[in-house]
């Protein structure tokens, strides 16, 4: 797990000095996995506009898009009797919103290598619930996104 960390440390590191910045973290998260971005951020940023009294968008120019329905904010899709997941939890065996940036453990707003491979340690802790020293696939808990896709499945 640390060696996978380290690999993907380094590829997010693209200007190869030793940490990962908030440009290079937004890079990764922009490019590499969007779909981990609260909805709203996905947005680009001139698709927000303020609202309307009856809710709708207006429209560059003040002109209605012909045939389209007018742009909203985006939101979390509602989920009846669950918990709402927005970013990397989703898909993610852990509750980590921002699994790269939450490696900062000074809040200097750089995560070093250190820093990421201490999370990497704290990770895998936190997944090898029976203390075994190594991960399987039978022991590992499902993502929200598996549980939604494949069911609820009982652990080994």
């Amino acid at each position: 797990m640390r060696a996978d960390f380290e690999a993907f440390f380094r590829q997010i590191d693209t200007n190869h000095d030793g940490v990962i910045d908030g440009l290079e973290t937004a890079a990764y998260e922009e490019t590499v996995a969007p779909e981990i971005l609260p909805r709203l951020t996905q947005m680009q940023a001139r698709e927000v506009r303020p609202e309307t009294p009856d809710g709708e968008l207006p429209q560059r120019g003040g002109a209605r898009r012909e045939g389209r329905e007018p742009r909203r904010l985006a939101q979390a899709p509602p989920r009846r009797g669950q918990a709402g997941f927005d970013g990397a939890p989703e898909f993610s065996l852990l509750n980590v919103s921002e699994p790269v940036s939450s490696a900062d453990q000074n809040f200097d707003g750089k995560v070093s290598l250190q820093e990421y491979l201490a999370a990497a340690d704290r990770r895998f802790a936190a997944l090898d619930v029976d203390k075994q020293g190594f991960l399987t696939l039978d022991t590992l808990p499902q993502t929200p996104q598996q549980i939604v896709v494949e069911g609820k499945k009982a652990r080994r």
